[in-house]
Parts: C-alpha cells; structure tokens; sequence
C-alpha cells in the first residue's frame, strides 16, 4: 500500500491557514471566558440530538431535490441519500480530500446507478441549489434584521433597506451580463476569471437552462425542497440558540444562518472559517444583549460546528475506507 502522503493531504498552505485558524478560534475562546463558552456549551448540548434529526432532514430534502434531477431510473433512494452524504463530506473538509466531492459522488452514481452521464444531474442540481442558497441568504438577512426588535428601528430599516437594494441590485447586473448568472458573475469578479473558473460557471449555466426548459416543473420543485432544507437551518440555530440565550428570536435564527453561509463563502480560505463563524455570531449578539451574549454566540457557533462533524465523521465511514482518498490510489 503507498504511504500516507502529508504534502497531498495538508498542503503547506492550506495548513498554515488551518493553523491560523485554529488559533483565532482559541483566542475567541479565551476571549469571551472559558468558563461561559462552556456553560452555554453545555446548555446547548441538550437539544443537539433534535438538531441532528433536523440535519437528517434537510440532508434528505436535498438528496430528494437531487433525485428529481437525475433522468429515468434512480435506484434506491437511499442509495443516493448515502452518495449526497459523502460528496458533501468531502466538499467539507476538500481541498484536503484528492476526490473531490462532486467527482467522486458522479462516479459512485455512475457504478451504482447504471447512469451513464451522471455530471448532469449534479451540476444541475447544483445550480439550482446556489439559486436556492442566494434566495434564502437574501430573504433571511431581510427578514431577520428588519424583526429583530433589540436594535433601534431605524437601524432595522436601514440595513433592510440597504440589503433589499443590494439584491436588487445584484440581480440587475447578472441579468444585464452574457449568458447565465453563472457566467455574468464570472465576468464580474476578479477572483472567478480564470478560464477554469469561467468554464465551470458556463457548464453551471448550460445545465442549468437545458433543466429549465426542458422540465421546468420539476426545476421548481427542486427549487423549493432547496429552500425548504435551508429553512430547516433555521430551526436549528433556533434550537440551539433558545437554549443557549433566552432572549433568542426566530429573527435572530434566520439572521445567523444567512451569516453562516456567507461567512464560509467568503473566508473560504479558511477551513470552516474556523474563529471567524464565532466571532460573527459574538458580534451582533453582544451589540444587542452586552458583552455577556458573546458567549452564547460562541456557543452557537460551536455547536453548528459538533453538527458539521458528526455528518462529516458519518460521510467519511460511508466511503468504507475513510483514508483511501488521502493514500492517492
């Protein structure tokens, strides 16, 4: 068997950032008092196992709107179920994985399913997922902000206000650009020009508007079970923030999650965005509630981070050698 090839499965880089991040991640704790960041840990654990129910289902919602992407025959669901679980697995913790996710579920379907062009289903599926994923960021920073009654009114209105233009605004330039939205993004940020990038967004595009207008009915569906299973984000956070702060809203839930997704995107660099989710979350909590919240924010954070792993050490025992991916064979 070929040795372990650490170079392969930490490069310097990416493990200088982990390394950076895990520091930040200790300081944050430190910071905001070991002993409330464990208190609040502590408070929060009692709803984890409803959590992870939660996670299920929104995991099966999307497997189900992936399933309705696929054409003809899917085989077990579960199957697929098993497949969605790994690929986002190792979209989790890649570029540490030398499988990427999408390449390595698109071949299992391939063996597993007898389907012969499985690339199709899933970069449609993950089209209609980002347009999922945008709409729910949207709607929730909206939404969040302009109900949390802890910040003055017209600070509500305001940063509503400044997010409904943005988004009006976003949706005004990738509909003025060439192609899809896929591709007009492309055109529109420094960091996606590269021709791999822009050669990904129009495969993104293309499958995308041969699944719109070919089954435009089950484009929606798959749409809404997205939405659907972002939404369930929601009720997590809720869960975990209720038992964490008492003063935690449902407006306070849809405004975290929006930043998760955000702040993961934008620190991508960074795996899991360690320290910077907690201090995002610490951040709005403490202007609301004081310095004492910070904790709880912390602990939300963390928590969201147990339920990431629990699906990451499941997705990793799904591919029945965990280690396989590192030993480049």
């Amino acid at each position: 068997m070929q040795g372990l090839n650490i170079s392969k499965l930490l490069p310097w880089k990416q493990l200088g950032f982990l390394v950076a991040g895990l520091i930040l991640l200790g300081w944050v704790f430190v910071m905001h008092g070991c002993s409330s960041v464990t208190a609040a840990l502590v408070d929060g654990l009692t709803v984890f196992p409803a959590v992870l129910v939660l996670s299920f289902f929104g995991l099966f919602l999307h497997t189900l709107a992936w399933q309705l992407t696929i054409k003809g025959e899917t085989g077990s669901f579960w199957s697929l179920f098993k497949l969605e679980t790994i690929g986002n697995t190792l979209r989790t913790i890649s570029p540490f994985a030398l499988v990427g996710g999408d390449a390595l579920q698109g071949d299992l379907l391939r063996k597993k399913h007898d389907i012969l062009s499985p690339a199709e289903s899933i970069v449609a599926d993950r089209a209609v997922n980002k347009i999922a994923t945008a709409a729910f960021v949207w709607v929730a920073l909206m939404v969040g902000i302009l109900n949390i009654t802890d910040f003055a009114a017209p600070i509500r209105i305001g940063i509503g206000a400044g997010i409904l233009i943005a988004g009006l605004v976003s949706i005004g330039l990738l509909r003025s650009g060439k192609g899809g939205p896929f591709s007009a993004l492309a055109t529109k940020l420094p960091c996606c020009k590269s021709p791999a990038e822009i050669g990904a967004r129009q495969e993104l595009d293309r499958q995308l508007l041969n699944f719109y207008n070919e089954r435009r009915g089950t484009f929606y569906q798959t749409l809404i079970l997205h939405i659907i299973a972002w939404g369930l984000l929601v009720a997590e956070i809720y869960l975990i923030g209720s038992a964490t702060l008492s003063q935690f809203t449902v407006a306070w839930a849809l405004l975290l999650s929006a930043l998760i997704i955000i702040v993961r995107n934008l620190f991508c660099f960074l795996p899991g965005a360690l320290g910077v989710l907690e201090l995002s979350f610490a951040g709005p909590l403490a202007l609301a509630f004081g310095c004492p919240a910070c904790a709880a924010g912390v602990a939300i954070a963390l928590l969201y981070r147990l339920r990431c792993v629990v699906w990451i050490v499941i997705g990793l025992v799904l591919t029945g050698n965990p280690f396989k991916m590192f030993l480049g064979k």
